[in-house]
């Protein structure tokens, strides 16, 4: 039996996007198969229910704990790879701070289904980036998936 994708008008924006991206939206919108299909990562890491984080690479998958799995993600941003972290609500924000040390380098794309999480990264007097790092960013409302961009002009 064949598969037929349609092509969401979001893919676009997804691969126009630069710098540090947020993707928000109600679950079952189709935000995990957006990013895998449209995004060239080399490493999409899920934050679980309990708390550990899936790292999904050329290498195949493996669970790892929060530190371990983020420590990872922290030196592919510093390689200028790609990254993406799905279900980033799930992740506490004490660990924030150790993706704020990779800032602005690499393309790190957050995805989750909280519009809280979205408040807490975009509108809280010191963002995760840092003091003066980061700002509200652009706001793009397409179709089931909000992006939000993070990052200095140019990135």
């Amino acid at each position: 039996m064949e598969q037929i994708v349609l092509r969401r008008r979001e893919a676009e924006e997804l691969k126009k996007a630069r710098g540090w991206l947020l993707v928000y939206g109600r679950r079952k919108v189709g935000k995990t198969f957006l990013l895998r299909r449209e995004l060239s990562w080399s490493i999409y890491a899920t934050v679980t229910r309990s708390r550990e984080i899936f790292l999904e690479s050329d290498g195949g998958i493996e669970k790892t704990g929060l530190e371990e799995g983020l420590q990872r993600v922290v030196d592919a941003l510093r390689r200028g790879e790609c990254v993406v972290i799905d279900e980033f609500q799930r992740l506490p924000e004490n660990y924030w701070d150790m993706l704020a040390l990779a800032h602005p380098l690499g393309r790190l794309v957050l995805s989750g289904s909280s519009f809280g999480v979205v408040e807490k990264v975009f509108f809280q007097e010191e963002p995760p980036a840092g003091p003066g790092e980061s700002s509200p960013g652009r706001c793009c409302k397409l179709c089931g998936c909000s992006f939000f961009s993070c990052g200095k002009a140019g990135s």
